[in-house]
């Protein structure tokens, strides 16, 4: 995701998180903002709204809370991923 067409698809970090989601694995809420490069707060409202529209859900395991994309979710991420 370093090539310079993502950076002009993935400027917005709502969709830079959502292709984080699909391309790794075992991430929990920290862990994504830390790779999408923005604040926990705000990494955790964008991931409270793909929650709300059923694009994530959340599994919690101890302290941690898991983030992982439904079908719908990755339908959407392979779109993006498809435009980079």
């Amino acid at each position: 995701m370093d090539n310079k067409i993502s950076k002009v698809y993935l400027w917005n970090a709502s969709s830079l998180i959502l292709t984080i989601i699909r391309t790794k694995r075992d991430l929990f809420k920290f862990k994504i903002a830390k790779l999408a490069n923005c604040t926990t707060p705000h990494a955790n409202k964008i991931l409270k709204d793909f929650n709300k529209i059923g694009l994530t859900i959340e599994k919690r395991v101890g302290r941690r809370v898991y983030v992982e994309l439904t079908e719908k979710g990755k339908q959407v991420a392979d779109n993006l991923l498809k435009i980079i």
